[in-house]
């Protein structure tokens, strides 16, 4: 399987009122020519409200699920992304 690993602050969105439509359009392009799949690796991930967020910012793609949560306060990416499992 495919993977994105989608960070949003700084990524897809550079401030509160500015979402970066073009890097929006290359992860939606990613997803649909590729077939990969998106797992969130942001502080987001946090948020309950982060699918609905990115839905309304564009991002089209299959949100299959987030990195681990539980690694304590402050892990490195790599970290998250190496602990990754899709929820079952």
């Amino acid at each position: 399987m495919k993977l994105v690993f989608l960070d949003v602050d700084g990524v897809v969105r550079l401030t509160d009122l500015f979402i970066e439509t073009d890097c929006i359009d290359q992860v939606n392009r990613i997803c649909n020519e590729t077939g990969a799949k998106i797992v969130i690796s942001s502080s987001w991930r946090y948020d309950r409200n982060c699918i609905v967020d990115l839905r309304r910012f564009g991002i089209t793609g299959d949100i299959i699920g987030e990195t681990p949560m539980d690694l304590g306060v402050d892990p490195q990416a790599s970290e998250s992304v190496i602990s990754f499992g899709p929820r079952r």
